[in-house]
């Protein structure tokens, strides 16, 4: 089960856009690393062999020459591998579970390396302030066409890819954008980001160490950084407290912080979020 959730993991087709979600993926890696390295000191010896014969699995041990404890099943058999019997099937999965490990380290290792490979040498300011670096008379010129942070965050806002959440459901609201939303608050933020030019993704997959969240609005601030929006609209419901408590926690756990990386925002049945408090937010936070 940890292997599947692993594999999920690390086998996402996320655009990863800003250094924020490369960062958040290295960190994701070397958390699976960690879990397989794990895995394969506690396993079993040796190798797993399958066999199909006469229609069914056969299970076989790979056998170590070498290892005193291995040496009465080497005379018993006439190859390198001992049979596995059926009360001893548990040896059988541990064993495939170890050779999955193995595999996926690697796997997890080879993109580790890139991701830092490229952190090393990226300079994720060269673009936005690639127009500062001309002549003021070049730059007159091109400024009004050539905003390079208004074109990169445009391009992002609107990738065909950006909606990545599951939960297709109980979409109801149609922003300015053109999205569909949950809920009026919602769209009162959305419609609000919108018409002050901020570039935002709705619902979108954020990776985290202990699991993939889905923030209500990922923000690109001028500098291409990522600030997260969350509106817990919902806190009549205990159990929905409780679980913003545990989102905002692994949001911590992650070195994205409130106030800084994450905005919150909060309604009830009996005080519901209304536009000013809205506006009074972004301008404080996204200006």
């Amino acid at each position: 089960m940890i292997l599947t959730s692993l594999l999920s993991l690390c086998a996402g087709t996320e655009n990863m856009r800003t250094v924020i979600d490369l960062n958040s993926r290295a960190e994701a890696l070397k958390n699976a690393i960690s879990i397989c390295s794990g895995i394969i000191r506690r396993a079993p010896k040796g190798t797993l062999r399958c066999q199909f014969t006469h229609g069914s699995w056969r299970y076989y041990r790979s056998i170590d020459p070498a290892d005193p404890s291995d040496s009465a099943a080497l005379k018993r058999t006439a190859g390198r591998y001992k049979y596995l019997k059926a009360n001893e099937l548990h040896i059988a999965a541990r064993l495939a579970e170890k050779d999955h490990a193995i595999k996926l380290k690697k796997l997890c290792e080879a993109e580790l390396a890139s991701i830092e490979q490229y952190l090393k040498a990226a300079d994720p300011s060269a673009l936005s302030g690639y127009l500062e670096k001309l002549s003021p008379g070049r730059k007159a010129l091109l400024e009004p066409v050539c905003d390079l942070d208004s074109i990169l965050g445009k391009a992002w806002s609107e990738s065909p890819d950006q909606r990545l959440s599951p939960f297709e459901g109980n979409l109801r609201f149609r922003t300015k954008r053109g999205e569909l939303v949950r809920s009026k608050s919602e769209l009162i933020i959305a419609n609000y980001l919108y018409d002050h030019g901020h570039h935002y993704q709705y619902e979108t997959a954020l990776h985290l160490a202990s699991r993939t969240i889905y923030p209500d609005f990922t923000i690109r601030t001028k500098g291409g950084d990522a600030v997260y929006w969350e509106h817990a609209g919902m806190l009549d419901n205990t159990g929905y407290g409780e679980d913003l408590v545990k989102k905002l926690n692994d949001y911590a756990r992650d070195g994205i912080i409130p106030g800084r990386d994450l905005i919150i925002s909060f309604e009830t049945q009996a005080q519901p979020l209304r536009t000013e408090i809205i506006e009074a937010i972004a301008e404080y936070y996204l200006g």
